[in-house]
Formats: structure tokens, sequence, C-alpha cells
């Protein structure tokens, strides 16, 4: 069984929108995290990392559902793409996380 095309549309906006409220809540907690940080500090506290894990999960997931409804280029791109930037989150995150999640 197929879906319309005005369907899909609903929900791959419907994603897009979750991905957008959790990739605002990321930049907060980034922001928050990194103001608390002492100078010399490279690792954020342990709360603030489990946190941005906890989202960069969740915008990880809502991708790859996106990525059902797109053709086979942007597919295969998210499929090598997502991997590698939920692999950052295996471990405490650091500054240098920090600034290449930004940027994803």
């Amino acid at each position: 069984m197929s879906i319309s095309k005005d369907r899909m549309v609903e929900i791959v906006i419907a994603h897009k929108d979750r991905i957008r409220e959790a990739t605002d809540q990321l930049s907060e907690i980034i922001y928050k995290a990194k103001s608390k940080m002492p100078k010399n500090a490279w690792k954020l506290d342990e709360q603030s990392s489990l946190a941005i894990r906890k989202i960069i999960h969740e915008i990880v997931e809502e991708i790859a559902i996106i990525g059902g409804f797109c053709d086979g280029w942007t597919r295969k791109y998210i499929a090598r793409v997502t991997p590698a930037v939920a692999g950052i989150t295996t471990s405490d995150i650091t500054l240098l996380d920090v600034q290449i999640l930004e940027l994803f």
C-alpha cells in the first residue's frame, strides 16, 4: 500500500518540526554547558553530555525516518552521515565534539 504525496509531505514536515525543536533544545544545552565550563576544561559535565547525546539520537532518528521518503542519493547520504554523527555521542562530549555537532 502506498501513501499519497500529500500525506508524505505532512509526515516529513512533522518530522522536520521535531528536528527543529530538538535542535533548539540542543543549542540551549550547549550554550549553558559551555558557559558553565572552567576556562581550561575540554569536556562537558556529565549531565550536559547525557542531554546532548539524547537529543542527537532523537535528531538522527528523525532524519532517518525522513530519509525513507527521499531519493536514492539522499538516502545513501543519510545512511553514511547519521552513524558518524551518532558515533560522536558514544562517550563523554568534548568541546571538539560540540563544534562538530553544531556544524551538523
